[in-house]
């Protein structure tokens, strides 16, 4: 990308029109390092295979397509679906116009469904409904109580999480305190926002109408769930079913959920859904993947099963949502691995002992009488 976004501010900026001109920067050199230094921000440009010592990039920089290094790390973060997140392929002005493209369909909805309680589906139902009083906002949430409340929402079976590289997957979102939740549940039915709780949107299949798929990967056990159509014929007077189609609707849709009850919605969010970036890693090696994320050390280095891996030597590191660091995936937390990543390369620089990344910990609540 040519342009660095705020993830914290841009569900602002898909509801609220203005809001398209405040979260965005170009991504150059100049707004990164002062005047002078040997720092160079390579952008846009794409890595596209990792090396033990190098790292391929798709445009030249300096008249070579590969960069050599000492160390690596990769901060590619995790995908969520247009709008939450901008295609990468898109500039800044295409970015700048998708957001105003969301605010339109979001000023001409009238029942909005929200799928997933986590900390984006309570954003932007909350910035939509703020804007927006007169709207009909729905979350449905899969948990017992917004965010996560519980440990996992389901029992799971390791033989079943198991890769065929023989490793389980070992990262779990961490529960939430119920306080949270309950507060939090507070304030979206002072909002007028209604919550449906141990619940999932359906999302009828695209390459069959007869299944569908609930509406989110559980993120504590990383298994997507399915389930099957309500059966019956659907009287003439009520509205289509929804088809799958994030975003306005040509009209009211009958959304289905796993429990059988049906929402008539003309606006469909995905607040769910996060996809780690890790495609990179798993095409170097499989055996550097937990599950769908890139597994790391206590001191944030990439590790891996295979014992001739080009991550072997510890030159590579991970942080932020791509990785199977402990702790939520927010933007918090990789700020604070960031940091401990970037001293534990200056530990090795100087011929110190690396440290053992600590996420801490981040519940909290930031209240406001205005949302």
């Amino acid at each position: 990308m040519a342009f660095a976004w705020w993830p914290i501010t841009i569900l602002r900026a898909v509801a609220v029109p203005g809001w398209e001109d405040k979260v965005s920067i170009p991504l150059t050199t100049d707004r990164v390092f002062p005047s002078g230094s040997q720092h160079q921000v390579i952008a846009p440009n794409r890595v596209l295979q990792l090396r033990e010592d190098f790292v391929v990039l798709e445009k030249p920089f300096e008249g070579s397509c590969e960069v050599p290094f000492w160390r690596c790390i990769i901060a590619t973060g995790a995908s969520q679906p247009v709008p939450t997140m901008p295609d990468p392929r898109w500039s800044e002005a295409e970015f700048k116009a998708g957001l105003k493209i969301a605010q339109d369909d979001i000023r001409k909805a009238t029942r909005v469904v929200v799928a997933g309680g986590g900390a984006v589906g309570i954003e932007i139902a909350g910035e939509i409904k703020a804007h927006y009083p007169e709207k009909q906002v729905t979350i449905v949430h899969k948990d017992i109580g917004l965010m996560s409340p519980t440990a996992c929402a389901k029992p799971v079976d390791p033989t079943a999480l198991a890769k065929e590289h023989g490793k389980i997957k070992s990262w779990s979102t961490p529960p939430t305190d119920i306080r949270l939740s309950k507060e939090m549940e507070r304030i979206c039915d002072k909002l007028g926002i209604e919550v449906i709780l141990s619940d999932r949107v359906r999302i009828p299949s695209t390459e069959s109408t007869s299944s569908t798929q609930a509406a989110d990967t559980c993120d504590k056990c990383g298994e997507t769930e399915k389930g099957s159509d309500a059966e019956g014929e659907v009287p003439a007077q009520e509205p289509p079913t929804w088809d799958g189609k994030w975003g306005l609707q040509d009209g009211l849709r009958r959304v289905s959920l796993e429990s059988r009850r049906t929402l008539e919605a003309d606006y469909v969010y995905p607040g769910c859904g996060m996809r780690p970036n890790s495609d990179i890693v798993g095409g170097a090696d499989m055996g550097a993947l937990d599950g769908a994320l890139v597994a790391v050390d206590d001191y944030l280095k990439i590790t891996s099963t295979t014992p001739s891996s080009i991550f072997s030597k510890g030159q590579y590191y991970a942080i932020g949502d791509v990785c199977n660091t402990p702790g939520f995936k927010i933007a918090h937390n990789a700020f604070s691995s960031a940091h401990r990543a970037a001293g534990n390369i200056i530990n090795e620089i100087k011929g110190k002992s690396v440290v053992k990344y600590n996420p801490g910990s981040a519940q909290g609540i930031f209240r406001s009488e205005t949302w």
